[in-house]
């Protein structure tokens, strides 16, 4: 006899509605969550969360502008029973595949919500790692990590935490344990894949890879960077664009002010001391009328015209001398303008 499941009269199946009690065979209930596990594979990705953190620590290790590389993220903010896992191509930011993941079994059932780096823990580890070399396991091929946030993962080669391929982690054991939300099997704390998506991402993965393991419990942590800090960016490069205007304008108007004051020192030496010595020199009387004053005497007089024309030999060449060395610069203010 085949066993059976009983389900409440007002259960939807398929948007019908059933009035009445009825029987459902074993192998048709399977089939039901089958289909449940085949809708919660399509379910997103990443949260944005997750993507955030991952932004933040992975721009630290190599830069804002990746010229090449993968970057693996896994979010334990979801299910087991979701894909919660993704490659990132470094380079260009396009996701490349999405599998399931399992988790530490020391972690939790359909959520993990427990982390530990200590060595026999079997609970999975948070942060950042960089995926090292390739090699042949019990569990066929794997690939090593190597954790680069003390505190969180830095125990991952003494741990033997690697990411490689599972049977339990498949639709049939999700229907196994669909009891418990529909959930994957769990490992010793590794990243445990399908064998089908093990291969996939051998042939995605692009050298240097990285991992990055979230979970909604680094908000609260203190010591781990939080993502708050590449928003503060934008306001800070703001100020770079002023300098460069405030430094034009201070270019432009020292020589404004330079050009309108070239007339000044020209005009004025050259107006005094030329008409000064004229007019001295026409107010005195002659020698030969005076009578008394011998022939000898007016050289006397003589020195004092020399000092009143000095400013006015002195001043021509230098008068010239500016208008040459300031022409350039007033054509080049004029430019400016």
């Amino acid at each position: 006899m085949i066993p059976a499941i009983f389900f409440h009269p007002n259960t939807k199946l398929d948007m019908m509605t059933v009035v009445r009690p009825f029987v459902i065979p074993t192998q048709l209930a399977c089939l039901l969550t089958a289909s449940l596990v085949a809708t919660s594979c399509t379910s997103p990705v990443v949260s944005d969360s997750a993507l955030s953190f991952a932004k933040q620590r992975v721009s630290s290790e190599v830069g804002s502008e990746p010229r090449k590389g993968s970057l693996v993220i896994v979010d334990y903010s979801k299910p087991s029973s979701e894909k919660r896992m993704t490659v990132v191509d470094l380079k260009n930011g396009r996701a490349r595949m999405n599998s399931l993941v399992a988790h530490g079994v020391n972690s939790g059932l359909l959520y993990a919500t427990n982390f530990s780096d200590r060595v026999g823990s079997n609970q999975s580890s948070l942060g950042l790692y960089r995926v090292g070399e390739e090699y042949w396991g019990k569990h066929g091929q794997s690939l090593r990590l190597d954790g680069l946030d003390p505190g969180f993962n830095i125990n991952a080669r003494k741990r033997a935490i690697v990411i490689h391929a599972a049977d339990y982690v498949s639709r049939e054991a999700m229907i196994a344990n669909r009891n418990e939300g529909g959930r994957l099997g769990r490992s010793a704390g590794c990243l445990s894949l399908s064998e089908k998506d093990m291969k996939r991402l051998e042939k995605k993965l692009e050298r240097p890879a990285y991992v990055f393991a979230y979970a909604p419990t680094m908000v609260a942590q203190e010591n781990y960077p939080a993502p708050e800090v590449p928003a503060a960016l934008p306001p800070a490069a703001a100020p770079s664009v002023a300098p460069k205007q405030s430094l034009l304008a201070s270019m432009v108007k020292p020589a404004r002010k330079r050009a309108e004051t070239v007339p000044e020192p020209v005009s004025t030496p050259a107006l005094v001391p030329v008409s000064a010595p004229d007019t001295a020199q026409a107010a005195m009387p002659k020698p030969e009328l005076l009578g008394t004053v011998p022939a000898t005497e007016p050289p006397a007089a003589v020195p004092a015209s020399p000092v009143a024309r000095e400013p006015v030999v002195a001043s021509t060449p230098s008068n010239s001398h500016r208008e040459r060395e300031w022409t350039p610069l007033l054509t080049a203010t004029n430019a400016i303008r």
